[in-house]
């Protein structure tokens, strides 16, 4: 057994305790997560589990190297995850943006209209 160290790793082979695992677990959860809200257009929800993913984010850029070969997939899978939620993100954006400014030439419009009366 080898017992582990305050820094995250174990004290005979220097590799992350399974701690590292957990946080990317749950990282990759809370990306998931997001994923679904934003998917579902619940932006509320998703700026507050933002928070979480923050943290998250925080604490396994802190995590002691050299991470394990499941940790490693872990982190390709994360950062799939982040590529997508930045797609789903930049998508509704641009879509918000068409509207505005469909909103804009009809408000230009109706005040040209109103102007020529």
């Amino acid at each position: 057994m080898n017992p582990a160290r305050p820094d995250g790793t174990a004290e005979s082979g220097g590799t992350p305790a399974p701690r590292a695992e957990r946080i990317l677990d749950e990282l990759e959860a809370a990306l998931r997560q997001q994923l679904r809200l934003a998917g579902n257009r619940d932006y509320d929800s998703l700026d507050e589990l933002n928070r979480k993913v923050e943290e998250l984010l925080g604490r396994a850029t802190a995590l002691p190297g050299p991470l394990s070969a499941n940790a490693a997939e872990c982190l390709r899978r994360i950062g799939t995850l982040r590529k997508h939620l930045l797609l789903s993100l930049a998508g509704r954006k641009d879509e918000l943006a068409g509207k505005l400014g469909a909103l804009g030439r009809a408000k230009r419009t109706l005040r040209a209209y109103r102007g020529s009366t």
